[in-house]
């Protein structure tokens, strides 16, 4: 395939071309430089860019120039997709989900649940988990009926959660375990951050997912500022006995 790089960092441009890439200096949301590499003879164009508005400025300058030009970018947030369809994009590749699937996956890879089977079974739940995201919910056009279904609807995730609760029968109880738990009426942890309690700090045990009291879907790769309320289910991962340790943060305390 024949290509050409264009990079706003000089010193990335000087590094790739004595390793014999073709790419060149240019902002390529500029008319000048895309018609410079001949944009508008090009079949497809991917814009990889992290920066949001830069990309939408891409988008727009080479559908003007080219009106059957192929374009696959990339966002970072679910959210973004909606416009960069509306710009003219073909195909849109989201950070924040592929990094929440590859993540989740090597946790459950990594943790004592792992066998043959069960690897089977997570590489055919995450193929079917990018066929629901990029074939269901980011179906070109979006219509009106589907974006709050993009900015929150974790379903597509739901065998995941079924894979946990099946692996999880058939670990050794001596070691590691995958378990759900409920934050309790006026617990502990009830309201609080991730990061005020520490689990990890203080038990190693660690929190892969949230499952909303409101929503039966999951929250996937919950960070510090992740609050737990009444009623949703912490996913955790760890020895069984800190698990055990950790259940009184989730207990419910009386009035």
């Amino acid at each position: 395939i024949k290509y050409v790089i264009l990079e706003l960092n000089p010193a990335t441009v000087e590094a790739e071309r004595k390793k014999g890439e073709e790419i060149i200096y240019g902002d390529a949301s500029r008319d000048t430089i895309l018609n410079h590499v001949k944009a508008e003879k090009a079949g497809a164009i991917v814009v990889t860019i992290p920066n949001g508005e830069v990309t939408k400025a891409i988008i727009t300058t080479a559908r003007r120039l080219n009106p059957s030009i192929y374009i696959i970018a990339r966002v970072r947030f679910i959210s973004d997709i909606t416009e960069l369809y509306r710009l003219g994009a073909d195909e849109v590749i989201v950070d924040e989900r592929e990094s929440a699937i590859e993540i989740f996956k090597r946790t459950i890879l990594k943790s004592n649940a792992f066998t043959q089977e069960l690897e089977k079974e997570l590489d055919a739940s995450v193929k079917q988990m990018r066929l629901n995201l990029y074939d269901r919910y980011l179906e070109k056009p979006i219509i009106e009926s589907e974006k709050n279904a993009i900015s929150g609807n974790y379903s597509h995730f739901r065998p995941m959660m079924h894979m946990i609760h099946t692996a999880d029968k058939n670990m050794p109880k001596s070691k590691n375990s995958i378990k759900k738990i409920v934050v309790g009426k006026n617990s502990y942890i009830c309201g609080k951050r991730l990061s005020e309690v520490s689990i990890r700090g203080k038990y190693g045990v660690s929190v892969v997912a949230v499952r909303r009291a409101e929503n039966t879907d999951a929250e996937l790769t919950p960070d510090g500022d992740t609050f737990l309320y009444e009623g949703d289910t912490a996913i955790v991962v760890g020895e069984i006995g800190k698990i055990d340790e950790i259940r009184r943060l989730f207990d419910e305390v009386g009035n």
